[in-house]
């Protein structure tokens, strides 16, 4: 079990670091100082230990009463397995030690952090050359900083984040926090939406984790809004050219059967003009040669009949060619426009 010195009586003062981790921390120890000057430094630490916003003192009463509950006595010297039991009855997560010592004018005070949990021990020391008043409003001060800080690097982590360009407006959990480069405080290890706005670039949104022990450094590049209408712009021309593409297929299709057709037409049309010129050739020729006065007579009709076939076939294929040629120009607009 534990024993005191004469000094030596538990108090304890429990506090919530942001996340809820509580610290119990006892009355020091002294060597070369009065008990009133003890009981002075005691009273300093909780007073320090009680300003800050995430501490939150227990009375002596109270504290006297959860020690007769757990029938726990001191006797000894308080080792760092003591620390851990007297941790574990008092619900801390943290157990402080302190020891004052003065000698030769010289003022110092050592405070051990405990953690419950693993036995894992931080020691701080500040030492004053000057007076003892010097040692209570200055000294103390700075060692239990020192202690919040070393206690809060293993427990919580911080964020740290660049934007190019610099100077983006940083928001965290929706509270504006400050503008990058940017490092938080401590944080408990979670997620945390944050977004990032600058004038003239898009705000940039997301969720980023937070470690215990340690720093995450994130980077971003903004993105100019310029170049996001732009990029718009262009998404809106390209489905505005896409609908209006697939809105002309049926005028293509029908463009395309309709000069095919035609030039088909007028291809065939060609074909039997060709033919009736080159029969019409043949009948002048026996013409030429035959004295027969009925021959002669019924060849010179046959030739007339084939120019009325072939005029015609002629107009026709003219107007076979005109339609398809129409079409095709027709079509090959579409394309342009």
């Amino acid at each position: 079990m534990i024993t005191s010195k004469s000094f030596l009586c538990i108090i304890c003062l429990f506090l919530f670091v942001h996340g809820g981790h509580r610290i119990a921390i006892m009355d020091i120890e002294y060597t070369g100082l009065t008990a009133g000057q003890g009981v002075m430094i005691t009273d300093k630490i909780r007073d320090e230990v009680g300003g800050r916003d995430v501490f939150v003192a227990i009375s002596r009463s109270d504290m006297r009463s959860i020690m007769e509950e757990s029938q726990f006595h001191t006797s000894g010297v308080v080792r760092g397995e003591d620390l851990v039991e007297m941790g574990s009855i008092y619900g801390a997560e943290y157990i402080v030690v302190g020891s004052g010592v003065a000698e030769g004018g010289r003022f110092q005070i050592s405070l051990r952090v405990v953690n419950v949990s693993t036995g894992e021990e931080i020691t701080v020391t500040e030492a004053n050359p000057t007076t003892f008043s010097a040692f209570l409003d200055e000294t103390i001060p700075v060692a239990v900083n020192r202690l919040e800080t070393l206690v809060k690097k293993r427990v919580y982590g911080k964020l740290a984040l660049k934007t190019t360009p610099p100077n983006a407006e940083v928001s965290l959990r929706g509270t504006s926090v400050g503008k990058t480069p940017f490092e938080s405080d401590f944080l408990s290890p979670n997620t945390y939406p944050i977004s990032l706005s600058l004038r003239g670039y898009e705000t940039v949104y997301d969720t980023l984790s937070v470690a215990a022990g340690a720093v995450r450094e994130y980077s971003y590049q903004m993105i100019p809004i310029d170049e996001i209408v732009s990029s718009e712009e262009h998404g809106r021309q390209d489905v505005s050219r896409e609908r209006f593409g697939r809105g002309r297929r049926p005028v293509r299709i029908g463009l395309s059967v309709v000069s095919a057709g035609f030039l088909i037409g007028g291809i065939i049309s060609n074909n039997e003009m060709e033919d009736d010129i080159d029969t019409q050739q043949g009948l002048i020729e026996e013409l030429s040669g035959t004295t027969d006065p009925h021959r002669r007579s019924q060849l010179k009709h046959e030739i007339r009949d084939l120019d009325g076939w072939i005029n015609d076939f002629e107009r026709q294929r003219n107007i076979f060619y005109s339609i398809s040629g129409a079409a095709a120009l027709g079509l090959t607009l579409t394309f342009v426009f």
